[in-house]
């Protein structure tokens, strides 16, 4: 490139002095004409040297970091492409979570339930089912609680966060015995559980709901014809 710019360079000084002899060519041209490439290409050299930099031997030193998962398992979805610039929190990789959700423990749920409460998530859902299908099993995992159990196990490892059963299959228990489950667990967690009422398991174990609804509990036996005496009993 140096030559080609000294070649057009040589070609313009010989059209200024000799071709159309627009300036004389005396000493004092003379030294302007060869100082001026000298110095141009100086610093074309040195800006080249600092924009575009070139080497016969080049080492390319570059932050590298390197990704190490700290667990094991079956990546199912690498969203990212190759030679695009990855910015900080996307996701590189996706693990098949069904490993993990199966060695789940009551400490992780109270880990997990916590660290909601830090970040200041306003509630958690805990799901009831009797019967899981197997077919949702790979979506949904083999873990259902008992919700008002796990209502009242969140409540007593948290302060403020609220629980919500999401739902309660409420046909299927003794209404009594329900309710007093639901009562106990709201006044011991400071009224911070919350419940959702459904009743679309039933059938799964050949209940009718309608029944449940239609027909009031039976008092049976003595104290059905002394409830002034069991209401006192109660109270004291």
């Amino acid at each position: 490139m140096e030559l080609i710019l000294l070649g057009i360079y040589s070609f313009i000084v010989w059209l200024i002095f000799f071709k159309y002899r627009l300036l004389p060519w005396n000493t004092i041209s003379q030294v302007i004409v060869i100082t001026i490439p000298i110095i141009g290409l100086t610093l074309l050299i040195l800006v080249l040297n600092i924009v575009a930099p070139s080497s016969a031997d080049v080492r390319v030193v570059n932050y590298v970091v390197a990704v190490n998962a700290r667990v094991q398992g079956l990546v199912t979805e690498v969203p990212v492409e190759p030679n695009r610039p990855v910015h900080k929190g996307e996701v590189l990789f996706k693990l098949d979570p069904t490993p993990f959700e199966l060695e789940v423990t009551g400490a992780d749920q109270i880990v997990m339930a916590q660290r909601a409460e830090e970040l200041g998530y306003e509630m958690i859902p805990t799901p009831e089912h009797f019967i899981v299908p197997n077919a949702h099993v790979d979506l949904t995992g083999p873990h259902y609680f008992h919700s008002t159990v796990a209502q009242a196990f969140i409540a007593g490892a948290t302060r403020r966060i609220r629980v919500n059963s999401s739902v309660t299959l409420l046909p299927l228990p003794h209404p009594i015995i329900m309710a007093k489950a639901l009562s106990t667990a709201d006044w011991m967690s400071n009224d911070r559980t919350v419940g959702d009422r459904g009743s679309q398991a039933e059938g799964a174990v050949g209940f009718s709901s309608s029944d449940r609804y239609r027909r009031p509990p039976a008092v049976r036996g003595p104290t059905a014809h002394r409830p002034a005496s069991h209401s006192r009993a109660t109270r004291r």
